[in-house]
């Protein structure tokens, strides 16, 4: 008698790389460049033929996975994917196919990196020998942060120009590295105090952190001072000794002008005696009144 044995389909093998691990990483995602890559192998004892993939892209939860005849995968992480709350991890499982249909799947890990923070210049104003405050918005608003965390401290890494002013807090002038906290900065005390009668830009360079790492790059924070109007100063020389009846010559009376601007204003300035009679050129009298620049009355 013969026995006659019918052939019944045996599904193929897998050995290889069946994980994967990828770390979120928002620029890297947005060049399409946060991947991670793995050979499988499979073996179909039906057939050799059959020992092979069907070359697919497979769409995941978070990424997506290529992967050729020969068992060479790519997954990719999504540009949009990004984790909310403090989760460590997650996963995302893809299914490929041998060539005879068999299913595997690819189980790949996203870790949670920490984002470093981004800066970008900021800038306040105030006038001319006041002290300006530097409130917490002009920090938050030059910070982001690829994990939406927020501004937990800065530190200062570059002080101002001294020939500008200095940066105080509380009163006391700033250090260099020196750290202040989100209350600090809160608390309106971080200041800029311009040298007196001086204007322009001063800058000072920060970095700030999302209370696990600093920003790799500082940015530069400027603060403009606003001019404001200087009086001109007249300087008198301390009243010498005059004799009755003798004229008295009176050397060294001056003006000043801290406002380099105004050096072709004209001005008005007035002279007096409470005794006696002042010459001055042309003029003459207990009262004397002279026009022009600072140059030409002081000439």
């Amino acid at each position: 008698a013969k026995i006659k044995v019918t052939a019944t389909p045996d599904a193929a093998t897998f050995s290889g790389d069946h994980t994967g691990s990828v770390a979120e990483d928002h620029p890297a995602q947005a060049a399409g460049t946060a991947q991670v890559t793995g050979t499988l192998t499979a073996t179909d004892p039906d057939s050799q033929a059959d020992s092979s993939f069907k070359a697919d892209t497979v769409t995941g939860t978070k990424g997506s996975l290529t992967i050729d005849s020969q068992g060479d995968w790519t997954y990719t992480l999504d540009s949009d994917f990004s984790f909310t709350g403090d989760a460590v991890s997650t996963t995302d499982t893809l299914t490929v196919r041998s060539a005879d249909d068999t299913p595997h799947d690819i189980t790949i890990t996203i870790t949670n990196e920490n984002q470093v923070p981004v800066l970008t210049a900021d800038f306040e104003t105030g006038p001319e020998d006041t002290p300006v405050t530097l409130i917490i918005d002009d920090f938050t608003n030059a910070f982001t942060d690829g994990d939406s965390d927020t501004l937990q401290k800065i530190q200062v890494t570059v002080l101002p120009d001294t020939d500008h002013g200095v940066l105080i807090y509380d009163g006391t002038p700033v250090a260099q590295d020196a750290e202040f906290t989100k209350a600090e900065l809160e608390s309106g005390k971080l200041k800029f105090d311009p040298k007196a009668d001086w204007n322009g830009d001063a800058t000072f360079e920060w970095k700030g952190s999302d209370g696990t790492a600093y920003s790799s790059q500082a940015a530069t924070f400027t603060v403009k001072v606003n001019a404001t109007p200087d009086a001109p100063v007249v300087s008198v020389p301390v009243g010498p000794t005059a004799q009755e009846g003798q004229p008295q010559l009176i050397d060294g009376v001056s003006i000043t002008d801290p406002d380099v601007e105004d050096a072709g204003q004209q001005l008005v300035v007035t002279l007096k005696v409470t005794d006696g009679t002042l010459s001055v050129g042309h003029h003459e009298g207990a009262s004397v009144t002279l026009f022009g620049t600072k140059d030409y009355i002081n000439g």
